[in-house]
């Protein structure tokens, strides 16, 4: 009996012993599984992070709005269609090349819009001066305005003062008129007293006094002479300022030229008559 019993219980033992090592040694190959396991999930993970790097590289190039898109985690199930659709547009190098052309003329456009901002402003300041440039213009152009209203005033309140002259003028005209007339009258009395002397020229008073009255004659022509110079003078005048011409000058000229001329004629005329008296003494 204790044989046996001792023979049970070195069998237990070994049974006992078997399924310990049994255990262990599963153990050990569920441990060598895992890691196995372990290492190759380590290795798609690293093959993932490589091949989610390299569409995120690739994605840069592509317009903001399907990296606006990848940026959701709403849509994960479509953007993993966009990622497989853009990685195969980036292996395509044509269409790589179209999107890089597109970029480039985004990139002048931008540069264009740029330069055009630039020019608006310009434009906006050259307006802006442009502006104040007309403001002023304005301001000369209605400081001239009242300086020619001021001036025009002046003239016409000088123009109705010198109707006042005008009638001073006419007034004095007349009173010169009168005055030759006189001395016209004059002069013919001492045409007269002339004659009536020459006729009596034995008596020496009588040829003292035909002297002195004939210096007073010339005396007295010269002075009608002057008279009736001003007097031509007065009418030009006269009439120039009640037609207003701008000729005045030219008018003065003219009767100036007229008075010279005229008094060139008086000139004649006193040494014609001068030479016809020698010829009445001589025959005297």
């Amino acid at each position: 009996m204790s044989d046996s019993t001792s023979k049970l219980g070195d069998l237990v033992s070994i049974t006992s012993s078997l399924k310990i090592d049994e255990a262990i040694a599963r153990s050990r190959k569920v441990m060598e599984e895992s890691k196995a396991l372990t290492l190759k999930n380590s290795q798609k993970k690293l093959a993932l992070e490589e091949k989610f790097k390299s569409v995120l590289s690739g994605q840069n190039d592509l317009p903001s709005d399907v990296r606006k898109d990848s940026s959701t985690p709403k849509k994960s199930l479509d953007l993993q269609n966009v990622y497989s659709v853009d990685l195969g547009i980036l292996k395509n190098e044509d269409l790589a090349n179209e999107v890089k052309i597109l970029n480039n003329k985004i990139a002048s456009q931008n540069s264009t819009i740029k330069v055009l901002e630039m020019n608006l402003a310009e434009c906006k300041n050259d307006n802006f001066h442009m502006i104040e440039e007309l403001q002023q213009m304005k301001q000369r152009h209605r400081q001239e305005i009242q300086y020619l209203t001021d001036m025009y005033e002046e003239k016409l309140r000088n123009l109705v003062s010198g109707n006042k002259d005008v009638t001073t003028i006419e007034t004095r005209l007349k009173e010169l008129e009168e005055k030759f007339k006189r001395q016209v009258e004059y002069n013919y009395e001492l045409v007269d007293k002339i004659n009536d002397l020459s006729k009596n020229q034995d008596n020496l008073l009588s040829t003292r006094r035909l002297a002195e009255i004939e210096k007073e004659f010339e005396e007295n022509r010269e002075r009608c002479a002057d008279l009736q110079d001003r007097i031509e003078k007065a009418h030009v005048m006269i009439k120039n300022e009640s037609l207003g011409t701008r000729k005045f000058k030219k008018s003065k000229k003219n009767c100036e030229t007229e008075g010279s001329t005229e008094r060139k004629k008086k000139k004649s005329v006193k040494k014609d008559e001068e030479g016809g008296k020698k010829k009445k003494k001589k025959s005297a």
